[in-house]
């Protein structure tokens, strides 16, 4: 310790007094066992460790949103549209509906509402504008039926569906419960060289009416599905004629007789005379399933029918109604 040349004193003089064995005291204590014991600190660590790994799976999300690519939006759009249905009903028998609902009935409008870039995919994707069900629901010779004003906010909307459809094949489902629907029909039912698969509908005999063309083809025309009561083959054969490609027809409701279809490869109907199911096979010899309903088996034995000259079928379906049993005698 340095020492005052002048008065031999000691020349160190702290400003803050230090009890130097004390506190040398509590340095040593330094050097004993730790407080904290190791499964603790390994515990810790584990748990420093983890909650690295979950920062590096989320640190993603502090990056900006990316866009779905158009091409993955388009297969949700496809897949999320099934069918856009419009019902048409006389104007003094509607029944308000919410908004909401009404647009939920057609998802491919819901969609190009979205947004700009949802409208600009949905716009870019025939297909989804080609599925339509129509129910038309005007009362027989009200004015209302071929009043184009008071029918508009119904119509316009459809018919904005067929132009957005282009040249895409149409799934087109009718439901018609009274004449008259042709006039305001004419542009929707002029698209017929579109529709792939067609349902029709009805408790009358409007069939003829609506598809009264001179020169009408359904050249892409695959499946076709027939309940209209009272329909008559006059009717059906040169709509059948007319679809060179239908491969599964169904008609209910109505008597079968011989078309010329032989490359149906499905076929439901409902028969009536026994001589119609022993030459099914013969004039269809492409079926791959068929499915018979009806009372013709009142007067026929309950035995499945032979149908070794098609070599194609797969399955075979008979059903007979309760409502036509053969009578006790």
């Amino acid at each position: 310790m340095p020492l005052c040349s002048s008065c031999g004193e000691n020349a160190f003089i702290p400003r803050v007094s230090v009890d130097l064995p004390a506190l040398r005291n509590r340095m040593r204590t330094e050097y004993g066992p730790a407080s904290v014991q190791p499964d603790e600190v390994a515990t810790i660590l584990r748990n420093t460790e983890r909650l690295q790994q979950y920062a590096l799976q989320v640190q993603s999300l502090l990056s900006p949103v990316r866009r779905v690519p158009d091409e993955i939006l388009q297969c949700i759009f496809y897949d999320s549209c099934d069918m856009n249905e419009f019902i048409v009903v006389d104007a003094n028998l509607r029944v308000p509906v919410a908004a909401s609902k009404a647009l939920r009935s057609k998802p491919a409008m819901v969609l190009s509402a979205v947004c700009s870039r949802w409208r600009r995919n949905a716009l870019a994707m025939p297909a989804i504008w080609s599925r339509i069900s129509l129910q038309w629901k005007i009362p027989t010779r009200s004015p209302l039926a071929y009043d184009k004003d008071n029918n508009a906010e119904f119509l316009f909307p459809l018919y904005n569906f067929v132009d957005r459809s282009q040249q895409s094949p149409m799934t087109v489902r009718l439901s018609v419960d009274s004449p008259g629907s042709g006039i305001l029909l004419k542009q929707f039912l002029g698209q017929v060289a579109h529709w792939k698969h067609f349902s029709f509908h009805s408790n009358n005999q409007y069939f003829d009416e609506l598809l009264d063309f001179p020169s009408v083809s359904f050249p892409v025309l695959n499946s076709l599905y027939v309940l209209s009561v009272g329909i008559t083959n006059r009717e059906l054969a040169p709509f059948i004629g007319a679809s060179p490609n239908l491969k599964l027809l169904s008609v209910q409701a109505c008597v079968y007789r011989d078309f010329p279809c032989s490359q149906l490869s499905h076929l439901t109907l409902d028969l009536f005379e026994q001589s119609d199911i022993l030459c099914l096979f013969d004039r269809h010899p492409n079926l791959v399933s068929l499915d018979l309903t009806g009372s013709l088996f009142s007067n026929m034995p309950r035995t499945v029918p032979n149908v070794g000259s098609s070599s194609k079928l797969e399955t075979l379906t008979v059903r007979q109604c309760e409502d036509m049993e053969p009578d006790a005698d």
